[in-house]
């Protein structure tokens, strides 16, 4: 999916402030939370979330939903991973 498209579509359910992410080839990130609800749209690479424990393998084009302050980890494909990632107005 491309960066304009991915944008509409977070845009058009009133996202306001999205950010792009990049992660490195097999990068991991430990458990942790957010205090938004999560919303991400990846745009290349490959990405697993874990939430309890239960692994969701992400590609290009698929949308993940996590509501605030659930614990997770992520981990970057071999690949690396891109996302739009929609936060909270500042």
């Amino acid at each position: 999916m491309n960066k304009k498209t991915a944008t509409k579509i977070l845009n058009e359910i009133g996202h306001e402030n999205i950010v792009h992410v990049s992660m490195k080839p097999g990068q991991y990130l430990e458990e942790h939370s957010h205090e938004w609800d999560v919303d991400i749209i990846i745009l290349s690479g490959s990405l697993q979330i874990n939430v309890n424990k239960n692994p969701k393998i992400l590609i290009a084009g698929d949308r993940f939903k996590l509501e605030k302050n659930i614990i997770h980890s992520e981990y970057a494909g071999m690949e690396g991973v891109t996302f739009l990632s929609a936060r909270p107005q500042k």
